[in-house]
């Protein structure tokens, strides 16, 4: 089973309502370590697994190596890759987005406040793409 080995992408990256806005670290999280209040955390953070995390991605995917997370997917063939805004191109010629290209997936990566959507050569690109997406 795997764990998060101190990676805090995911507790810096999105907003948690009401504790914390997008792009700035949690209060609760200690860089290099992980999650102080781990076992009395907000629901939305017990409920969230990164794609490595629950399996769905190659060993070698860490995101803590990559300075991104794989968060999921909108469709079957769409997954959101979310980068560590301290490090804006980790996602550039990374292994990871290549990957799931090379899957058959299209790939919105989700820099800050900017979206870069990147079509799988082996897919028809959609005619839409709507998603949720809190500031």
């Amino acid at each position: 089973m795997r764990n998060c080995d101190g990676c805090t992408l995911c507790c810096k990256i999105p907003t948690v309502e009401p504790i914390k806005t997008s792009n700035c670290l949690c209060p609760f999280a200690a860089q290099g370590i992980g999650c102080a209040i781990y076992y009395r955390r907000p629901k939305v953070c017990k409920e969230f697994q990164c794609a490595w995390l629950a399996g769905n991605l190659p060993e070698q995917f860490a995101p803590k190596q990559h300075h991104l997370y794989v968060a999921g997917n909108l469709d079957p063939d769409l997954m959101i890759v979310r980068v560590d805004p301290d490090r804006p191109d980790a996602w550039k010629g990374n292994a990871v987005v290549e990957w799931l290209l090379k899957k058959g997936k299209h790939v919105l990566v989700i820099v800050g406040d900017q979206i870069n959507f990147l079509q799988s050569s082996g897919q028809a690109r959609p005619k839409k793409v709507m998603i949720d997406w809190t500031l």
